[in-house]
C-alpha cells in the first residue's frame, strides 16, 4: 500500500507488473475511490487466496517489495542471536518452516 501511494519510491519489476483492471482505474480517475482503497481491494482479490505458510510462498509474496534472499537474511539474524556459536543456514530455516507448515 505504501509503495502504491508514493510515486517517487523505486519499485521492483514484480510490483510494477501487478495488473489493475480498467474499472478500478476509472474509479480512481473519477475520484469515486482513493488509490489506497482500490489497490487494497485488488491485492486482496489477487493475492488474498494465497496461503503464505510455505517458505516458497512467503518468499514469492516478499518478492513484490524486496529482491533480498529472505531466508538467508533470517538465517544470519538467527545465527547472530545464538550464544553457542552454531551457524544457522538458509536450508535449516526453510526446513524448519516446512515442518511447521506441515503440522
Amino acid at each position: 500500500m505504501e509503495l502504491a501511494q508514493q510515486p517517487t519510491v523505486e519499485r521492483l519489476d514484480r510490483f510494477n507488473k501487478l495488473q489493475i483492471p480498467l474499472e478500478l482505474f476509472e474509479r480512481i480517475h473519477h475520484r469515486e475511490a482513493s488509490l489506497g482503497e482500490v489497490f487494497r481491494e485488488r491485492l486482496e482479490a489477487t493475492l488474498g487466496y494465497v496461503s503464505y505458510q510455505s517458505p516458497e510462498k512467503i518468499q514469492q509474496g516478499g518478492a513484490h517489495v524486496s529482491n533480498s534472499r529472505l531466508w538467508a537474511k533470517v538465517a544470519n539474524v538467527l545465527s547472530e542471536q545464538r550464544t553457542d556459536g552454531q551457524r544457522i543456514t538458509e536450508a535449516m530455516v526453510v526446513q524448519k518452516l516446512k515442518a511447521i507448515a506441515a503440522r
